[in-house]
């Protein structure tokens, strides 16, 4: 008999681990949560939200995805 492949996380799961209402703190690393018609993803560099826009901290530039959560970059 296979293996049982794991479930994956459901998008309530993946966004109880990231804040999803309010303003996030500006110029503060972030780790985002974002969503697309595939379901969510956490990008894997560092982010921060400046003007009312998330950027991405390395290249300073917008983020085109939809962020749905954040959290603090460890």
């Amino acid at each position: 008999m296979p293996a049982r492949k794991p479930d994956m996380a459901t998008r309530e799961e993946r966004l109880s681990g990231f804040t999803v209402r309010g303003t996030p703190p500006s110029d503060r690393r972030m780790e985002v949560l974002c969503e697309d018609n595939s379901g969510t993803y956490a990008l894997p560099f560092a982010c921060r939200w400046a003007n009312g826009t998330w950027l991405n901290c390395g290249a300073d530039v917008a983020i085109e995805g939809k962020v749905v959560g954040w959290r603090f970059w460890d």
